[in-house]
């Protein structure tokens, strides 16, 4: 049964078999010229087939198909608040992320959804579902427009798929058996194909590109005629040769051949050239033209007339947001609906969006420093293996330390404790000895002590200033100011300035330059936000 279906879908050998009905059979764009006569648009017929012939449609189309298919298509496990993604040996992987049939990939099947809907806005698949219902392959059909969709009386949509004599094949699928993706549509379970839709604009853009190929096919004789005098008369036989003759000027590989008339016939140029017919202006035109209806940027069609950097880089993103993600989110949709309750597929967009080297290492660093991503994580995204010990994040103190999220409060806490004793006992020093004492092995000297009470201080401060709301940063910004501290020299790290303290990290990295009392003192504003708290 299985095998009749693939044969009927056009799958596989043996479909086209050598009987009198196949022999009547017609191509689907020509059984589509044949019953709709009227899909010629500027002289041109203008069909699916006829369409991916024109240079920027087929460009859009692939360039879209192939960005999207470039995306990986992750199969994550839904547990809570969580998303764990499945190991590749699990049957969902190798259904949704490498084989989805025996002789499709996964990239190759994306490719193929997109191509159809943005051919004849329909994406059709076969579901081969097991007993229990669960799709174990997806099989698109090798004619998406031999797939007719319908709606029955009890408002059930169901699909048919119809050979082009209407005779060989005509099998009805059930809305389960069924992998539907469409663009907008009218009726809600059919889409409009945008060739169909805006088949004269593209049919501008078909008969422009016929006309320059004609004018290469025919520029050395069809640009004007030969005309002799009313007194004079070609006999057959010079009427016949000059004919004969005139063939082998014709094409561009005769350019600039000298043609020998007879008779008293002269030769009068009467086309225009391409530029007087804005043959150009008028390609240029429709390349815009069709860029707005795939929504893609005319950059991406090689058109760098209007280019720069800056707007390059703006298209690309609205490109991805306003162009591939809607199809993106179609074909995610359909494929959660197939997919084991408990799971989702979704496509890892990060690897458009992913920037140079040193961008990545820029916004990793910030997410590292927020806690945002563990270590392991960050090596992942440049394609290194996780390390053992390595799944810890970055607590926010003076010094970079490191630990699971478990443990950030208490070394924030501790943090601070060291913190306050630190200026306790600055606040009240122990009495130093009337004689030097050398320190014993193990013991710290009372300036080694004072660098750590120093350190702590500074470590306490800084804890507050980055927890402090803007009122509270104003007060630190004042006292560092009334020490004659406004402005920070640049020594090339990224948030340091020049022109005041105006951030966070400028009253950080001013808390560094400190001596001891200036820290006694950020200490007391300290204790007063916390008694204001």
């Amino acid at each position: 049964m299985f095998n009749s279906i693939l044969k009927g879908m056009g799958i596989g050998k043996g479909v086209q078999e050598d009987t009198e009905t196949d022999k009547k059979a017609y191509t689907v764009d020509e059984y589509i010229r044949r019953t709709t006569p009227n899909r010629q648009h500027a002289g041109v017929n203008v069909t699916p087939s006829t369409s991916l012939r024109q240079a920027d449609i087929y460009s859009c189309i692939k360039i879209i198909s192939e960005s999207i298919a470039m995306l990986p298509l992750k199969v994550y496990k839904i547990e809570g608040d969580n998303r764990v993604q499945v190991p590749p040996t699990h049957r969902l992987h190798s259904i949704y992320s490498e084989r989805p049939n025996e002789y499709t990939t996964t990239q190759e099947l994306v490719e193929t959804l997109v191509t159809n809907l943005l051919t004849y806005g329909n994406s059709y698949c076969y579901l081969n579902r097991r007993d229990d219902g669960k799709v174990v392959e997806i099989i698109p059909f090798q004619y998406p427009n031999s797939v007719q969709v319908d709606i029955n009386t009890d408002g059930r949509v169901y699909y048919t798929y119809v050979t082009n004599d209407h005779k060989t094949y005509n099998r009805v699928f059930d809305l389960n058996e069924m992998l539907h993706i469409k663009l907008n549509g009218q009726n809600g379970y059919e889409g409009m194909s945008p060739i169909d839709k805006a088949a004269e604009s593209i049919g501008i853009s078909i008969a422009n590109a016929r006309y320059t190929a004609k004018t290469f096919e025919n520029a050395a004789m069809t640009s004007g005629v030969l005309s002799v005098g009313n007194d004079q008369e070609l006999t057959d036989e010079q009427y016949g040769r000059l004919q004969d003759s005139y063939e082998d000027y014709r094409g561009v590989n005769a350019a600039g051949k000298i043609l020998i008339l007879e008779g008293g016939a002269t030769f009068q140029a009467t086309s225009q050239s391409n530029q007087q017919a804005q043959v150009l202006e008028l390609a240029k035109f429709s390349r815009e033209q069709i860029g707005s209806i795939f929504r893609v940027p005319v950059s991406m069609l090689n058109d760098t007339s209007a280019a720069t950097y800056n707007n390059v880089e703006n298209n690309t993103l609205n490109f991805m947001r306003h162009t591939l993600l809607p199809h993106i989110r179609k074909i995610e949709t359909a494929f959660n609906e197939l997919i084991d309750r408990g799971y989702e597929c979704k496509f890892d967009v990060t690897e458009f969006l992913r920037g140079d080297s040193k961008t990545q290492v820029e916004v990793c660093d910030g997410l590292a420093k927020l806690g945002a991503i563990s270590v392991n994580e960050i090596r992942n995204k440049f394609g290194m293996n996780s390390v053992e010990g390595a799944d810890v994040f970055q607590v926010a103190t003076n010094n970079a330390e490191f630990g699971d999220w478990s443990e950030a409060a208490e070394m924030r806490q501790e943090s601070r404790d060291m913190a306050k004793e630190a200026h306790e006992l600055s606040m009240n020093p122990p009495e130093p000895e009337p004689t030097e004492v050398v320190p014993e092995s193990g013991t710290k000297s009372i300036e080694v002590l004072e660098t750590d009470k120093r350190l702590l201080s500074q470590d306490y401060i800084i804890d507050k200033v980055m927890r402090s709301n803007p009122n509270q940063l104003q007060m630190f910004i004042d006292k560092l100011i009334s020490f004659g501290i406004n402005d920070i020299p640049s020594d090339g790290s990224s948030h340091m300035v020049e022109d005041g303290l105006d951030s966070v990290y400028d009253v950080i990295d001013a808390i560094k330059l400190l001596d001891g009392d200036q820290l006694d003192e950020m200490v007391k504003i300290t204790f007063e936000i916390e008694g204001r708290e």
